[in-house]
């Protein structure tokens, strides 16, 4: 294995390329450092690739600076076959990396929110906008034809809504007006089939002469 180039990860968003540079270069002198970037942004994405002069000093970089603390995260340091075009970009479909995509936890040297998490909570932003935008088109719809039909028509169309509501109010008291008739009738019905009563008595003892 002749690499001298190291793939370095689990970066902060904030880590810039100067600190990289100078802490790698107290094994040995530092040929380059290229910084992982997003592919539409280009911003930092969390990862770098640092090649160093001397096979001998990369490998004692990655022995001492694996684990090693920077910006309060602990430093991956590993073995890389050297750094090609296109390479600084992350792979994920965010453009970024994949692990940023899928992690459960809010990061906030990383992006904050997983990818994936901030783009459903957009899409469900984008479909409850939709529905208040959907509302606001009919209670437009409603005005402008109001103001189209102007206060005669508009005026007409109130008196025919509140006729056909007088309308009902007229079915609903014919309707109590059977009934009552109905139970009158019953009443009446019954009375013929009963049998007649006997005379009633009086309280008061007849006086005899």
């Amino acid at each position: 294995h002749t690499s001298r180039t190291l793939y370095v990860g689990n970066l902060s968003f904030f880590t810039r390329e100067e600190q990289l540079r100078d802490l790698f270069g107290r094994c040995g002198p530092v040929s380059r450092v290229i910084l992982g970037i997003y592919r539409t942004a280009k911003t930092p994405c969390g990862f770098c690739f640092v090649e160093m002069l001397f096979r001998s000093d990369a490998e004692r970089a990655r022995a001492l600076l694996n684990g090693a603390v920077v910006d309060d995260r602990p430093l991956r340091v590993d073995w890389d076959q050297g750094v090609s075009d296109g390479r600084q970009y992350g792979r994920g479909k965010s453009g970024g990396q994949m692990r940023d995509e899928y992690r459960t936890y809010f990061d906030p040297d990383r992006g904050g929110a997983a990818r994936a998490f901030s783009t459903a909570t957009a899409s469900s932003s984008s479909s409850s906008s939709s529905s208040s935008s959907s509302s606001m088109h009919i209670d437009a719809d409603v005005r402008g034809r109001d103001k189209e039909e102007g206060p005669v028509v508009r005026r007409k169309r109130e008196r025919s809504l509140t006729d056909h509501e007088d309308e009902d109010d007229d079915d609903d008291d014919d309707e109590e007006e059977k009934e009552k008739r109905a139970k009158g009738h019953e009443e009446e019905e019954e009375e013929k089939d009963s049998p007649p009563r006997p005379p009633r008595r009086s309280s008061t003892p007849e006086t005899f002469k």
